[in-house]
């Protein structure tokens, strides 16, 4: 067979032609510059749109769109290296940043986001404190912590998210404070603000994730969380990258929690007020779901075993190797089993959990290698909401027919929702 060969001219051309087309970073909102966050992000909630967006880099110290401002109002600018990528550069200050929003709907619900990044891993902590207008006391919703998410085992920026709802300012402005707690200063890399467009859904969600195993790459099975649960339009889902906003008074805002993290204390230290919220948000009735590797986060905390039914024991054999296997329903008696069948599954089969007595095993798996039947995930009975499952190791694993149904059931009813 005789292929074409075009002329170097030609493929120059060509190249010169596509070099000229206008890039997805050039059609990005006005304000978005090199920011990693953008409208239709999986980080962002479903049923809301952009309304503001500053991005910390140059002179320009604030954003405004659809009638709202976000300004910088305390601290300085720097420009980063390359080695900061996607951002060219931040807002800093050597105790506090401090930021204005103004011009929002007091009848309506908004998603305040940021992203931060202790670049360079300067051993800063910061926390995250909110004054809901000029005459208000201010409190603190993000206690002191790391601002660091490590993905790969690499450190890297950390998006978060917090919700405002109606009330929350009624002069219709917000006061938004970054303060150093230890190391050269504080640093925001972008802030951000979204409105509720769409009907309020029933129920509200929070993927909890930011750190875990190096080959566990939660910014793949993440989003891919969030797809799951977004085919049910009854959910709305955010996800947030820091584990210290589970310290936050603000979490009682969402119906259900995921935790899709495991935390190396060494690295991204949680503390009591951390375990303390956690532990208070499911004492309260609220759901909790455990998604793989969640059995070992809280390693240091006595009362995550009871709390959780079942947590990883690193003296034990961690799984069988990936591949496939099937997933049996051991209770079809369970809102969350009601309906299901048996699944086959490409995954890891966790051998490793020391559990609580007071379980209730909805699904098992044999293993392979020892005969022997593992409890794939289970209920803890004296929580009304509670629901652990080590399935969930990569997308892939993700994407099989009975995980999804297994997943998006479990979290309907850590909601308070009929799966």
């Amino acid at each position: 067979m005789t292929y074409w060969k075009p002329r170097h001219s030609m493929v120059f051309a060509i190249l010169l032609l596509f070099a000229m087309l206008p890039s997805a970073h050039s059609q990005a909102p006005a304000g978005a510059g090199s920011a990693s966050i953008a409208p239709g992000h999986p980080n962002l909630p479903n049923g809301y749109s952009m309304v503001a967006h500053l991005v910390c880099e140059g002179d320009n110290t604030n954003a405004t769109a659809d009638g709202v401002t976000i300004a910088q109002t305390r601290g300085e600018r720097r420009a980063l290296g390359p080695d900061s990528l996607p951002f060219k550069g931040e807002a800093f200050g050597n105790q506090r940043i401090e930021f204005s929003i103004d011009g929002m709907d007091s009848s309506a619900d908004y998603l305040l986001g940021f992203t931060w990044w202790d670049t360079g891993k300067q051993g800063r902590v910061q926390s995250l404190t909110l004054g809901w207008g000029p005459n208000t006391d201010v409190s603190t919703v993000i206690p002191p912590t790391v601002p660091l998410a490590f993905h790969g085992d690499q450190p890297t920026y950390a998006r978060v998210v917090v919700p405002l709802s109606q009330g929350d300012f009624p002069a219709g402005s917000c006061k938004m404070i970054v303060e150093a707690h230890a190391g050269p200063d504080a640093v925001v890399q972008e802030v951000w603000l979204m409105k509720r467009t769409d009907t309020i859904p029933q129920k509200r969600v929070l993927i909890v994730t930011g750190d875990d195993w190096t080959g566990h790459l939660w910014r793949d099975t993440g989003p891919e969380l969030a797809v799951i649960l977004r085919e049910d339009s009854r959910l709305e889902v955010s996800i947030t990258e820091c584990p210290a906003f589970l310290g936050s008074p603000l979490l009682e805002r969402y119906d259900a929690v995921i935790l899709h993290f495991k935390n190396y204390q060494e690295r991204l230290p949680l503390n009591q007020e951390v375990w303390d919220g956690l532990a208070r948000y499911v004492k309260a009735g609220h759901g909790l779901v455990l998604v793989h590797f969640g059995c070992g986060a809280f390693k240091e905390w006595e009362g995550y075993k009871q709390l959780v039914g079942g947590i990883w024991n690193p003296g034990k054999r961690a799984h069988d190797p990936y591949g496939p296997f099937q997933v049996c329903v051991a209770d079809h008696a369970h809102p969350i089993t009601m309906s299901m069948s048996s699944f086959d599954t490409q995954d890891e089969l966790y051998t490793c959990l020391d559990t609580w007595p007071d379980i209730r095993v909805l699904f098992k798996a044999e293993s392979k290698v020892d005969q022997v039947e593992y409890p794939m995930g289970f209920v803890v009975r004296d929580s009304e909401r509670t629901f652990n499952c080590t399935l969930g190791h990569d997308v892939n694993a993700l994407r099989s027919p009975g995980a999804r149904t297994l997943y998006r059931r479990a979290v309907l009813w850590a909601a308070g929702l009929e799966p």
